[in-house]
């Protein structure tokens, strides 16, 4: 429909060995993998083009087939946080900022990956995908007038070494929107000046 191969039916990927239980065998593993990414680039697409409705749908039905990998997928595997993100986003989109602050809560908890320590203890690091999450919980934050929360969010994620300049941009973008809203005018416009002097850098 917009370019993408989207899957036909709403488990694609189903045989006798992969239900509702566990993901056991390799292969249907690897074909339910397969599925959940087409389904989050559609869902993105259909975000992109205004069919909120059908990304929603979209990325409900992604979050079925994670679930049911579940036991198939490692703790730190980027497909669980990716889709969260996409099913938060999409429940923003749809008005439901309540449900997207929990389920883009979610992402981010699921983004902060284990690094061994020198204890040998699991230490709990903050990386791109943390970053993008909070981006977007930031603007939920905003949207409902949290915005001590949403700024907070925001300086966290931008401060995070190695993210992408336009998820930099999209964090100062939600602090400048923040001050806006603060009345903090000459804050605002020196703000924005400084993202326009980086960008055009």
């Amino acid at each position: 429909r917009w370019g993408v191969a989207e899957p036909t039916s709403p488990t694609p990927w189903a045989s006798p060995t992969l239900t509702a239980g566990a993901a056991s065998d390799a292969a249907d593993v690897e074909r339910a993998g397969r599925a959940l990414v087409t389904l989050i680039a559609a869902a993105e697409v259909a975000l992109k083009v205004g069919d909120v409705e059908r990304g929603l749908l979209l990325a409900q039905r992604a979050r079925g087939i994670c679930l049911t990998l579940d036991a198939a997928l490692a703790p730190a595997d980027s497909r669980e946080t990716d889709t969260l993100l996409m099913l938060g986003r999409t429940q923003s989109a749809s008005g439901d900022l309540t449900s997207a602050s929990v389920t883009i809560g979610r992402a981010m908890e699921s983004a902060l990956h284990g690094q061994a320590g020198s204890t040998g203890e699991q230490a709990r690091v903050r990386g791109p995908a943390w970053a993008r999450a909070a981006v977007e919980l930031a603007e939920v934050r905003y949207t409902l007038g949290q915005l001590v929360e949403a700024r907070q969010l925001a300086e966290d994620a931008s401060a995070i070494p190695g993210i992408a300049a336009a998820l930099r941009l999209s964090a100062r973008n939600v602090v400048g929107k923040v001050l806006l809203a603060r009345a903090s005018f000459g804050d605002a416009d020196e703000h924005f000046a400084a993202d326009a002097s980086d960008a055009a850098c």
